[in-house]
């Protein structure tokens, strides 16, 4: 097979070597979610090293299929959204078993998927006005960029004021800062993959601080070894029957009408969160594309970057009800996607070989579960001063455009969730351009998503809030 051929990389202005670099820097960027996954699946009675190998299975077979299907630079990655609300909701709060959880996934993947076949998705995506759209970027590249300062330990929790600054004698702070700095040294001078060497520099740099006894190893306060004792282990594979998908307990839904309207809603919010996750990848990576691109947009025969929500969906519903299958949640579109995108990645080639990084996890998974959170950061944090820049794009002086806007960049990182600013930006959209007299401005799918949007807010937030 010709490599260049399939995946277009003269078409696409790229090269082998450019699109692996992107690959690795996607991988380095979402592995730690492995980690989170198998920690809160754990906490719902899950075999945790079954569901370490079904989850980095089940995210290598979605990046494989986002990368051949579409030739799209896309990965995919475990749910935060959906492992979260399974475990404290579903399965804590409300008592229902794993398994139940893993029935509503491979469910609501199914229904998504008829979704974008039939290419409901994409009115979806078209519906959603353009303010909203660049505003969602911009709120995401604050979000993630939020996450990022969270993980290196910058910005902690405060019972005063919720949020306050680190201590600057932690090393993980530290050292977040100087990879930040080293990060934005060699992209201001061009150096390609610059975003990836500055991960790897951070952590040598970490490294280098435990054997000096600056960074000192406490596992009670999740500071653990940066060194590994073994580098592979296959003992970890033998836990996956452990948490297979198999159909038990369906009394546990069909005893009582509460308890059915209940996993109804359980479907219908997992639909919600999937829906958003992958297209807010679709919207932030577009909106990344097209201004990298952006000296050459201004030639009208540079196409501009607008992919297609279902090249985004079709994959990772595929690849959800397989991950369902195997025993784990719901794969979406991840915006670390956008560290591969910056350094240079354009196509599918570099989510095949995000995908190949993740299959090395079920060898060397000693290497992957020792990686801290903070030694990306730095990636993410610059990653989030790109995507923020579409903010600029917003017309603030048109009130009935640029409040909406700016309530959806406002929401996603304030309430810590995505799903809810998209929310929240096409109920205030619609309310403001009727209250002030502008109806004519929203378009007919608007109104119809609008419509759809209320009623699930008001069944979530007031009917049966959850």
């Amino acid at each position: 097979m010709n490599i260049k051929k399939y995946f277009k990389l003269n078409e696409n202005e790229t090269d082998v070597k450019t699109e692996v670099l992107a690959g690795i820097t996607m991988f380095m960027a979402m592995v730690f979610m492995l980690i989170v996954t198998t920690n809160i699946l754990g906490e719902a009675g899950m075999d945790k090293n079954g569901v370490f190998v079904a989850t980095t299975l089940g995210a290598a077979i979605t990046c494989f299929l986002l990368g051949t299907m579409y030739n799209k630079v896309y990965i995919a990655g475990p749910s935060t959204g959906i492992i979260t609300y399974l475990t404290y909701t579903l399965v804590q709060d409300m008592g229902f078993s794993w398994e139940i959880g893993l029935l509503a996934i491979i469910i609501e993947a199914s229904i998504l998927l008829i979704l974008a076949l039939t290419n409901i998705t994409e009115d979806i995506l078209h519906s959603i006005p353009d303010t909203l759209k660049y505003g969602i970027s911009a709120g995401i590249g604050l979000f993630i960029a939020f996450i990022g300062l969270q993980g290196a330990g910058i910005v902690i929790g405060d019972p005063q004021s919720l949020i306050g600054i680190g201590d600057y004698r932690n090393p993980s702070v530290l050292l977040t800062i100087i990879g930040v700095i080293i990060t934005g040294a060699l992209m201001k001078k061009d150096i390609k993959g610059s975003i990836l060497i500055g991960i790897i520099i951070t952590y040598i740099l970490a490294i280098l601080s435990q054997i000096l006894g600056w960074y000192v190893v406490n596992p009670s306060i999740g500071a653990y070894s940066l060194i590994p004792t073994q580098l592979i282990d296959f003992n970890i594979i033998s836990g996956l029957m452990n948490v297979s998908f198999h159909i038990t307990n369906i009394s546990q839904i069909t005893n009582s009408m509460n308890n059915i309207v209940f996993f109804m809603i359980t479907i219908f919010v997992f639909l919600f969160i999937d829906i958003s996750s992958n297209l807010s990848t679709v919207i932030g990576i577009d909106s990344q594309l097209n201004e990298i691109n952006k000296h050459k947009i201004l030639d009208e025969n540079y196409p501009k970057k607008e992919s297609k929500l279902k090249e985004a969906i079709i994959p990772a519903s595929i690849g959800s009800i397989i991950s369902g299958l195997l025993g784990t949640t719901t794969m979406v579109t991840y915006l670390e996607t956008a560290p591969g995108v910056a350094v240079g990645g354009r196509t599918g080639l570099a989510s095949i070989v995000t995908g190949a990084c993740l299959l090395t996890c079920l060898i060397f998974s000693p290497i992957i579960t020792i990686l801290p959170q903070f030694v990306v950061s730095p990636a993410i944090i610059i990653v989030g001063m790109m995507m923020i820049s579409t903010l600029k794009l917003i017309d603030f002086d048109d009130v009935s455009e640029g409040l909406p806007g700016f309530l959806t960049f406002l929401f996603i990182p304030f309430t810590y969730d995505i799903g809810e600013g998209i929310l929240l930006g096409i109920i205030s959209y619609v309310l403001i351009k009727v209250l002030s007299g502008n109806i004519k401005d929203i378009k007919k799918g608007t109104w119809i998503l609008f419509i759809f949007v209320l009623a699930m807010f008001l069944c979530i937030k007031f009917i049966y809030p959850i």
